[in-house]
């Protein structure tokens, strides 16, 4: 599905103002291994990415693939992201309706490129490309409770902490470790947006109106619960603006 849906809804690469995100291929085993394998890494992972051959046959798996993105910066790989789309859980009646509407994040960078916000960018072009592009109503993300970098991250670009299990996970070490379950839903993404757009301009109370209409339109969240003359008037809003993100 994520394959299909990328290949589909998303016009790649991807450029950020100063990153390059796109699918990840085979010949990208050699540069993601170098970067997974680092102690202060790996630590982290799911899986050690172990010897070369192990991590090239886990790779260039066509599942592993389709759901994995990598960060260029000048042309040189400095990470991985992956994006897991997947169904939520729905009564079975209803249950077609609940298919590929959300995404599992995770994200990996060296840590020569830390601390200069390469992590936030590409994460925060993540989310944008589940919600705008991929038109997804939710995403989550997971982490050891003491891999603080990785949730104070989940926390920068919005998302919100919706789970704290104690020692429910066991780490490769033999500690039982907490855990943190963080989440973003559209309708949160795009009041964010909007938020940070009525700090930027001042619209009088009927564009703000129009504007909130066309951010949520643009993420896909409302559109078929709209009345004709809503959807024109966001139109004409969004076109007033087309410098908005």
């Amino acid at each position: 599905m994520l394959m299909a849906s990328l290949a589909d809804d998303v016009e790649w690469p991807i450029r950020t103002e100063r990153l390059l995100l796109r699918p990840a291929v085979a010949a990208d085993v050699g540069a993601t291994w170098q970067i997974r394998r680092i102690e202060s890494v790996s630590q982290w992972l799911t899986r050690a990415p172990g010897a070369l051959d192990e991590h090239v046959k886990h790779f260039g798996e066509p599942e592993s693939l389709a759901k994995t993105l990598v960060i260029e910066l000048d042309g040189r790989i400095i990470g991985d992201l992956m994006i897991a789309v997947d169904d939520a859980w729905a009564q079975a009646e209803i249950a077609e309706r609940a298919k590929a509407v959300q995404a599992d994040l995770g994200w990996v960078l060296h840590p020569d490129h830390g601390g200069r916000g390469f992590a936030t960018e590409a994460v925060r072009e993540v989310l944008r490309i589940c919600f705008d592009d991929l038109g997804l109503r939710r995403v989550s993300a997971e982490c050891f409770a003491a891999n603080e970098a990785s949730w104070r991250l989940m926390e920068r670009v919005g998302m919100r902490r919706e789970t704290h299990t104690l020692r429910e996970s066991l780490h490769r070490s033999g500690e039982w470790l907490d855990g943190f379950g963080y989440a973003l839903l559209a309708e949160e993404w795009a009041n964010r947006l909007l938020s940070q757009l009525n700090k930027a301009i001042q619209f009088p109370r009927s564009e703000r109106l129009g504007l909130r209409m066309a951010v949520v339109l643009r993420t896909h969240v409302w559109s078929r619960a709209c009345r004709p003359h809503e959807l024109r008037a966001a139109t004409e809003c969004w076109s007033r603006w087309p410098t908005i993100p």
